[in-house]
């Protein structure tokens, strides 16, 4: 059976020209509203309202730049940084450069000048130094005042170690004085002894003040008043040696560390005679902590150390010390 397409109503042709008659309404509608919210009006708006605000809203942004003044452009210089000769000598002998030392570098007249003063400290201002000595009373104290401090409890002998760790690295960054403070920073790194080691504490910041005093002088000297200090004999039991049972510590590291080295072949009697020329140098450890030099605790008899020999027959052994210190610190 066949089916037969019905016509449509009569009215459908009505209602659709109705329904696209709405629909160009609703376009037209849209089309205003978003013009409304391009300009930034309610969505009801009109067109119109929407340009006449706009311009409004310009005319008050061109009065507010108007008043208020534009700020002129931040430029920044770079410091000038040194030339490359320069640059290597700074970093090699102060705590790094810094503007402020390129211009003590430029007010000297070159680096060659301003090194050359660098030798001669005594010729510098060190205001920064003999300020900061006074900041912790740790750094100047006696050892019979650090230690009645540490009985007390009132401060511990590490911390007086540990304030002169603080002085140290100041003054390396701020002492006028740099290459002074870095030679000195290298000649405790080689002669080294701990601010933590025990009982050290009291003597610590003397020891750094000598190794200061000598950094820029020779090295035999140097080396003769840090072996024979008694931060030294304490670290390294140098301090409670005698000729009964030399403590061969110091007298070891003297070779190894200190001076010639491994590669120049000493032996264990070389060490033993070492030991034995050093004895003599004490410190009343854990009681009064005085320092003094005991003839009846030196050993004496021959002694022989890579070439140099000595009767050592005299109970003051200090003599033979400074010749057996003073043979390393010449040694090839």
């Amino acid at each position: 059976m066949h089916q037969t397409t019905e016509e449509p109503p009569a009215q459908e042709p009505a209602l659709s020209r109705r329904l696209l008659a709405r629909a160009a309404v609703g376009a037209a509608a849209t089309a205003t509203v978003s013009a409304g919210l391009v300009a930034g009006l309610p969505g009801e708006a009109t067109a119109a309202t929407g340009r006449r605000r706009k311009k409004r809203r310009h005319k008050h942004h061109r009065h507010h730049h108007a008043t208020t003044p534009t700020p002129p452009p931040v430029v920044i210089t770079p410091p000038l940084v040194p030339e490359e000769r320069s640059l290597l000598v700074l970093e090699r002998f102060t705590g790094g450069w810094s503007p402020t030392l390129g211009d003590e570098v430029a007010a000297a007249g070159g680096i060659d000048r301003w090194f050359a003063g660098q030798l001669d400290p005594a010729g510098i201002p060190d205001d920064f130094y003999t300020a900061s000595s006074s900041w912790w009373f740790s750094l100047l104290a006696s050892t019979d005042e650090l230690w009645a401090r540490d009985r007390a409890g009132t401060e511990g002998m590490w911390v007086a170690s540990a304030n002169y760790e603080r002085w140290s690295m100041l003054r390396r960054m701020y002492s006028q004085r740099q290459v002074l403070e870095t030679m000195a920073s290298f000649w405790e790194h080689h002669l080294h002894v701990p601010v933590d080691a025990d009982g050290v504490g009291l003597f610590r910041s003397d020891y750094g003040r000598m190794i200061r005093d000598h950094a820029l002088g020779r090295f035999d000297t140097l080396l003769q008043a840090a072996i024979t200090h008694p931060a030294m004999g304490v670290y390294l039991g140098n301090a409670v040696s005698t000729k009964k049972a030399p403590n061969e510590n110091l007298g070891r590291e003297l070779l190894e560390l200190h001076t010639v080295g491994r590669a120049s072949g000493y032996t264990e009697d070389d060490v033993k005679s070492s030991a034995r020329i050093l004895t003599g140098y004490r410190v009343d450890e854990w009681k009064t902590w005085s320092v003094l030099y005991d003839p009846t605790a030196h050993w004496t008899g021959p002694v022989s150390v890579l070439g140099f020999s000595d009767p050592n027959a005299a109970a003051d052994g200090q003599a033979v010390t400074a010749a057996y210190l003073s043979y390393l610190a010449h040694h090839p």
